[in-house]
C-alpha cells in the first residue's frame, strides 16, 4: 500500500498523498515523532479503542510485507494524526500539530498557473538570501559565544534522533512558536556544513540515487532525509550533536527538563 503513495512534506516527519488526493500520515512515524514511550502495536490500539476512531474512515490498517512475521500497519488522516497528536497533552503533540496544520494550509494555497509559480520561486529565493544573512550573523555570534564553554548538554548516538529533535522543539518554542522550526532545524544543518565541509543536500540526492539503482521501493526513497545521510557518517554524526549542544548552550535550554516531559 505505500508504495502508491506520494510524499508531499517531509520537513517534521513524512506526510503522504494516495491517489485520490488524500493526506495521509504513518501511525508508527507519528509514534516515534512524538516520542511515546509505550509499545507501539499498545498505543495505536489504545488510541484507536479510546477515541472512536473508524477504520476506512479515520485511518486504514494493512499488512507490512517483512522477510518475518507480518506486522498491522495504520496510514492516519490528517483530522486523526491532528486529533492525536493534540491528546498527547505535551509541547511535543502541540508542536506536531500546528505542523500538520501549516501542511494542510500550504496546500490550499499552491499555486495554480505558471506566473503564480514564477512569483512564489522569486519569493522563495529572496526570503532564502535574507535567511542566510541572518544565518551567517547567527553564526558568527555563537562561535564567540561558544568558545571555551564545556559541553553540559547530555547527548549520544544511541537516540541522537529523539534527543536532537527534542532540543530543537524547545528552542523554536523559546524563540517564537513552531513557525521557528524550520529556522532553527536549517540553522543546525548550515553549521553542520560549514564545520564539516559538507553539502548535505548533494548527500542525499547521492544516496537516493543509489537506493533507487539497487531496487529500493520509491515510497522508502522519497522519505530519504538529511538525517538519514548524518546517521550514515560518524564523523558529520559527531559533529552535528556538537552543534546542536552549542545551540542548546546558546539559547538557555534546560535538557533535563525536557527529558522529564518526554518521559
Amino acid at each position: 500500500m505505500m508504495n502508491s503513495l506520494k510524499v508531499v512534506a517531509n520537513e517534521m516527519l513524512p506526510v503522504y498523498e494516495n491517489e485520490n488526493g488524500e493526506k495521509l500520515v504513518d501511525a508508527r512515524e507519528l509514534h516515534e515523532q512524538l516520542m511515546v514511550s509505550t509499545r507501539f502495536n499498545d498505543w495505536i490500539t489504545r488510541m484507536i479503542s479510546n477515541y472512536g476512531f473508524t477504520e476506512g474512515e479515520d485511518f486504514y490498517s494493512f499488512l507490512s510485507k517483512t522477510t518475518g512475521r507480518p506486522s498491522t500497519e495504520y496510514l492516519l488522516t490528517m483530522d486523526t494524526a491532528k486529533e492525536i497528536a493534540m491528546v498527547q497533552n505535551n509541547e511535543t503533540g502541540r508542536v506536531v500539530r500546528k505542523y500538520f496544520i501549516k501542511i494542510e494550509k500550504q496546500a490550499k494555497q499552491q499555486p495554480q498557473t505558471q506566473a503564480e509559480m514564477l512569483l512564489l520561486y522569486a519569493q522563495q529565493m529572496v526570503e532564502q538570501e535574507r535567511k542566510v544573512q541572518q544565518l551567517t550573523q547567527k553564526v558568527e555570534e555563537t562561535e564567540r559565544k561558544v568558545e571555551g564553554i564545556s559541553e553540559i548538554v547530555a547527548l549520544n548516538s544511541t537516540d541522537w534522533r529523539k534527543d536532537t529533535t527534542a532540543i530543537l522543539n524547545k528552542i523554536a518554542f523559546k524563540t517564537g512558536g513552531f513557525d521557528q522550526y524550520g529556522n532553527i532545524r536549517n540553522e543546525s544543518y548550515e553549521l553542520l556544513e560549514q564545520r564539516a565541509n559538507a553539502n548535505l543536500g548533494i548527500r542525499v540526492t547521492n544516496k537516493k540515487k543509489k537506493m533507487a539503482l539497487e531496487g529500493v521501493a520509491k515510497s522508502k526513497v522519497d522519505k530519504v532525509s538529511k538525517l538519514d545521510v548524518i546517521d550514515d557518517d560518524k564523523r558529520l554524526l559527531e559533529i552535528y550533536l556538537a552543534v546542536v549542544k552549542e545551540m542548546a548552550i546558546r539559547y538557555g535550554i534546560d535538557y533535563s527538563r525536557i527529558k522529564e516531559e518526554s518521559a
